[in-house]
């Protein structure tokens, strides 16, 4: 029989949706689970740490080993999450200690913090020679090979790095740069050496727990505890939302970077359900209205953006057929490639996305009677949540200057606060590297075509026809070919399973938006200041429908029944997604 540990009052059965990813262990025996908090500035990522420790103790035979710092990491995964850089001392002990109360609200049997161990004369050794060796070549790769130990620290270390800073491993260093890679390095030898004392063998029932298995400090002591057939557990939350209530899958050991690195699953055996589909399109449209945390672009015009709506639509007229290519940002790729080997396929028409950008101005040039859009991504430029420029962005906008730009092509750069869902409105065709706003666009039921596919978290070839080769592109853009063209069928399936339904909601903040947000903000505030946790968790249960369970191999699943939506009501739904977004473009237009 499994053991169950309750989620709530009832246990339900357990659907083998889970068990697919995650070995099931049927043995009754004790349980110790080492859970990872290096995360918990976050308060998501804390109270979802806080709410599944608490449930998973209710169980007596279970054991929780918290993984936690106080204060010695300078590289921590949550500053990596917010975007503080090491350097800055303040923003550093503002973070480390709200860490550090955060940690102590989260339930544990046995506490072990990873930052208390000495480096030993190697490490030291060890980091002297790298820091050297990169001020020297100025360049990442050449340390990327580096092992000691049997583990490839400086490929582990380069996740975190290479997206704070938003760096690949061609770029050219700087000082700053290799300093902060050295503070990375440290951190891993820290974590290496604290775990070397605990007794990680002859346990029966053992997991490794994080949230976000690809940040270079759980993806290290995934390694660790492996190499003593430890398994372990990456909790996933919900990528796209705006919902107040936070959802969350389990994964095993990570996400990764490939078509159905979501979910694997077989389109043509699945239905679409319909309560999934209306809820992933809802967070669509919050997401072109810049209604959710995600979104780089809102609808709001100041000033500048008027001018740019107006020069824009005045370059519209002057076509017939006008094409939009989104510039993705590579650092978001790139770590997945050093750090987790990730190797595409081999069936890319175009090798990176400078090839992409000279190509299309190439064909501007041979089609002076179309017209083309280069939208730079909003992440390379200073933003929201980075306040610096990336060197990609740099790096193009100097391709893009080294050459006279055609007449018919209209260059958005990063800094640009124009809706990207109103370019979207305004183009025939969208052409994307890999970025999700491709697949937005085909909810938006616009022709798309993605020219570096096999690096997308969606598999485009799917539900949609793509073009093979150089010319089929060409074709596309003149109108002779149609590639790219929307199937509602299985578009609908995928997302609606991927960013949807495999989740599962917990009675957790995810945000504080709109009047139901202000609301939770107040009661969290109250809840939090009284230590009224369990008050708050028992509340939000109520909203979080059926209950759910974990299983003996920590498998959760809340047996959803998938709502069969017919073809009729699919194409219903995405022909309501399209008309609420037109509408809103046509206004946000004038």
């Amino acid at each position: 029989m499994l053991k169950w540990i309750s989620f709530a009052k009832k246990s339900i059965s357990f659907s083998p949706l889970w068990k697919n990813n995650i070995v099931d262990i049927l043995a009754p025996v004790e349980t110790q689970i080492f859970q990872v908090v290096l995360d918990s500035r976050l308060r998501m990522y804390a109270q979802t740490n806080q709410y599944l420790s608490r449930e998973l103790l209710k169980n007596p035979n279970t054991k929780i080993v918290q993984l936690g710092c106080s204060g010695g990491l300078s590289t921590c995964i949550s500053l990596s999450s917010l975007g503080e850089l090491p350097k800055d001392d303040f923003l550093k002990e503002k973070t480390c200690t709200t860490c550090i109360k955060n940690q102590s609200h989260i339930q544990y049997s046995y506490k072990y913090p990873l930052d208390q161990s000495k480096l030993t004369a190697v490490q030291v050794e060890t980091l002297d020679e790298i820091e050297k060796k990169l001020a020297q070549e100025l360049n990442i790769s050449c340390v990327l090979d580096f092992e000691l130990d049997g583990i490839k620290f400086c490929k582990i270390a380069f996740f975190d790095w290479a997206i704070r800073l938003k760096l690949t491993d061609k770029s050219l260093l700087e000082h700053h740069h290799i300093q902060e890679f050295i503070y990375s390095l440290k951190d891993l030898f820290y974590i290496y050496n604290s775990t070397s004392s605990l007794n990680l063998r002859n346990q029966n029932s053992n997991y490794l727990i994080y949230i976000n298995g690809n940040y270079s400090q759980n993806t290290l002591l995934r390694v660790i505890f492996s190499r003593n057939g430890i398994n372990s557990i990456s909790v996933e939350p919900q990528p796209f939302s705006n919902k107040l209530l936070n959802k969350i899958a389990l994964k095993s050991e990570r996400v990764p970077l490939k078509n159905y690195g979501l979910a694997e699953v077989d389109l043509a055996k699945l239905d679409v359900d319909i309560n999934s589909l209306q809820s992933i399109l809802n967070t669509f449209s919050a997401r072109f209205q810049g209604r959710e945390y995600n979104a780089y672009t809102t609808l709001n015009k100041n000033p500048e953006t008027k001018n740019e709506v107006e020069r824009l639509n005045g370059f519209c007229q002057k076509f017939n057929r006008i094409h939009t290519y989104f510039a993705h940002s590579s650092d978001e790729v790139i770590p997945h490639r050093v750090t987790h080997s990730y190797e595409s396929d081999k069936d890319h028409i175009f090798e990176n996305q400078d090839e992409i950008i000279r190509w299309i101005i190439d064909q501007a040039e041979n089609f002076p009677k179309i017209g083309f859009i280069i939208r730079l991504h909003p992440r390379m430029a200073i933003n929201k949540r980075d306040g610096f420029e990336s060197a990609e962005h740099s790096r193009i906008k100097e391709i893009l200057r080294s050459r006279p730009t055609p007449q018919n092509v209209m260059i958005f750069s990063g800094d640009s606060r124009i809706s990207s869902y109103y370019l979207i409105y305004k183009s025939c065709l969208v052409l994307v590297g890999w970025s999700t706003i491709g697949l937005e666009a085909l909810a938006l039921g616009k022709p798309t075509i993605s020219l570096l596919p096999s690096f997308g978290m969606y598999p485009v070839r799917d539900f949609s026809l793509q073009p093979e080769s150089n010319e089929e592109v060409l074709g596309s853009i003149t109108g002779v070919l149609q590639y790219g063209e929307p199937v509602s069928n299985q578009l609908g399936a995928w997302i609606s399973y991927a960013y949807e339904h495999q989740f599962i909601q917990i009675p957790v903040f995810r945000q504080f938006d709109g009047m139901l947000g202000v609301i939770g903000y107040i009661f969290h505030k109250i809840t939090s200041s009284c230590r009224m946790v369990l008050v708050e968790f028992a509340v939000l249960s109520l909203f979080c429908g059926k209950r759910i369970a974990f299983s003996r191999s920590l498998a959760i699943d809340e047996n959803k029944k998938i709502v069969a939506a017919s073809d009729a009501q699919i194409i219903s739904l995405f022909s309501d997604h399209q008309k609420k977004w037109k509408t809103l473009m046509f206004q946000y237009g004038k």
